[in-house]
């Protein structure tokens, strides 16, 4: 690493400590509906991607339907449901939501 690239490097973690703190916090005080619709900006700072989706599944439909997006998702996206063609990775739950990481088979 460059002698400059140092305190870059410093300042990037420090704030990604910051941001993962703010979270934290997000959590431990805001209600689980307020905080799964903060969740998905959240992360796209953290990130640093555009767009965030936590997925949910309709149970009786057996298909995964947006749940909570980012600001970034625009209203046709939100429709779009997903079936059994996507693993489940991991099931959290918060508050009574069950959100799933997806990947495709």
């Amino acid at each position: 690493m460059q002698p400059d690239a140092e305190p870059i490097e410093n300042t990037k973690n420090q704030s990604l400590l910051q941001q993962l703190s703010q979270l934290s916090d997000d959590l431990a005080y805001l209600s689980p509906h307020e905080f799964l619709l903060k969740l998905p900006d959240k992360i796209c700072m953290i990130l640093n991607v555009d767009s965030c989706i936590l997925w949910i599944l309709n149970e009786k439909e057996q298909k995964f339907q947006v749940g909570y997006a980012s600001q970034e998702v625009d209203d046709e996206y939100k429709q779009i449901e997903l079936d059994d063609q996507f693993q489940r990775l991991k099931t959290p739950i918060i508050g009574n939501e069950l959100l799933h990481l997806l990947s495709k088979n």
